[in-house]
């Protein structure tokens, strides 16, 4: 049957709808946001006062310090090098190090407004959708970030247990951090379990951000998608008008990516970089000393080690998913009937314009501003780290130390 273009009443031709919009950015972890200690979006003496702003910086320092001094102590722990209580420290350092930088990047969110700023972006893009537009929700999204977030705390005090647990040796030591765990209350071992709860959630906090700020843009460029399929197949991107409307829609969503972008290109750097370091002495551990470490350890470091590569993988996927809704928009527009678009020269222009956008756009990052980041990044860190791994092993089979 063939539709009359002039017949048919696109719903985006009419005013713009009343949507109802997510209360906030983080949705239902708002309240665990604000609570966390490290919200600095209040820490203005002009909103609200010496006294708050310095509470405020003083919890954030707070919460830092002792996962500060947990990485310094991990980094500083004197060992013989390519053993298997180097490997353990590395291990528990380079993810000590990644939770360090998370709470610094959240603070850093917090302090600039990230989320507001990008709140108000949105809203001028989810104005502009159809209200027949059904990407809305991401129950699906926060039920994963639970499972996530629970499953990371749980590794973290499972490893920080550990030794209490099955391999805690009772000495007079007094240096903090052993790798036997003295039981003397003179050290920082009893902290230990508390600290490292801590590490796992702030880098839960950081990463469940990172995730719904890239969830929420995916999701816009998802709609537009949907509303540019919708146009395409009632033939109504021959309406110059509607084509202007979706072209100024494009415009705003790739700089809001293009915003997005630059407030986490430094969190996606480090998080890869730990990661993949973490991913690599996981296995070069698992791979040179299984027989050596006790089945417990095993479990540990073999859960460690697929920890780091998740940490990479759900990185570079968020930007990646943005990337793969760009691309369609292209595939859209160039399986558009041309033949409709060809009689009108403007709208030719347009969509042209378009799908020129659309193919030379980009949510390229640069890990730590020196290589490109692109929807392929994670398959070269991930074809890397495990031959990093194999080569420590084979430095070891060959006593190199």
């Amino acid at each position: 049957m063939t539709i009359n273009p002039k017949s048919t009443n696109l719903p985006m031709n009419s005013a713009p709808p009343n949507i109802t919009m997510t209360p906030s950015i983080m949705g239902p972890f708002k309240l665990v946001l604000r609570w966390s200690g490290l919200d600095l979006s209040e820490a203005s003496v002009a909103q609200s006062g010496w006294l708050k702003t310095i509470r405020m910086i003083v919890v954030c320092i707070f919460i830092c310090l002792p996962i500060f001094i947990k990485s310094l102590l991990l980094i500083l722990f004197d060992t013989r090098p390519m053993s298997l209580e180097w490997a353990t420290i590395l291990v528990l350092a380079f993810m000590a190090l990644n939770g360090l930088s998370s709470a610094l990047c959240v603070i850093a969110w917090t302090k600039s407004r990230f989320l507001p700023k990008l709140q108000e972006k949105l809203a001028k893009v989810q104005n502009q959708r159809s209200p027949l537009c059904g990407k809305t929700c991401l129950t699906g999204t926060y039920r994963k970030i639970v499972i996530g977030t629970a499953a990371f705390m749980i590794l973290w005090f499972g490893s920080s247990m550990r030794g209490i647990l099955y391999e805690g040796e009772i000495t007079n030591s007094s240096e903090p951090f052993h790798m036997g765990y003295p039981l003397n209350i003179a050290t920082l071992y009893g902290l230990d379990p508390i600290v490292s709860l801590l590490i796992g959630f702030v880098s839960s906090l950081a990463l469940l951000m990172y995730v719904l700020v890239y969830a929420h843009v995916t999701r816009e460029w998802a709609a537009f998608n949907e509303d540019l399929s919708n146009a395409s197949r009632i033939k109504q991107l021959a309406a110059q008008g509607l084509l202007q409307k979706l072209s100024k829609r494009q415009v705003e969503l790739l700089r809001l990516v293009k915003f997005v972008s630059e407030k986490t290109e430094l969190f996606a750097s480090l998080s890869t970089a730990f990661g993949a370091l973490t991913f690599a002495v996981g296995l070069y551990q698992i791979a040179a000393f299984s027989k050596e470490m006790t089945l417990v350890m095993n479990i540990f470091t073999f859960l460690w080690l697929n920890c780091g590569m998740i940490v990479v993988i759900i990185t570079h996927k968020q930007p990646s998913q943005i990337q793969i809704e760009i691309n369609n928009t292209a595939q859209l527009l160039l399986a558009a009937d041309y033949s409709q678009i060809s009689k009108d020269n403007e709208v030719w222009k347009i969509c042209q314009s378009m799908v020129d956008r659309a193919l030379h756009s980009s949510t390229e990052m640069y890990f730590l501003r020196a290589y490109a980041m692109d929807q392929y990044f994670s398959h070269k860190v991930l074809f890397i780290a495990p031959n990093v791994g194999s080569l420590m092993v084979m430095l070891k089979k060959m006593g190199v130390e």
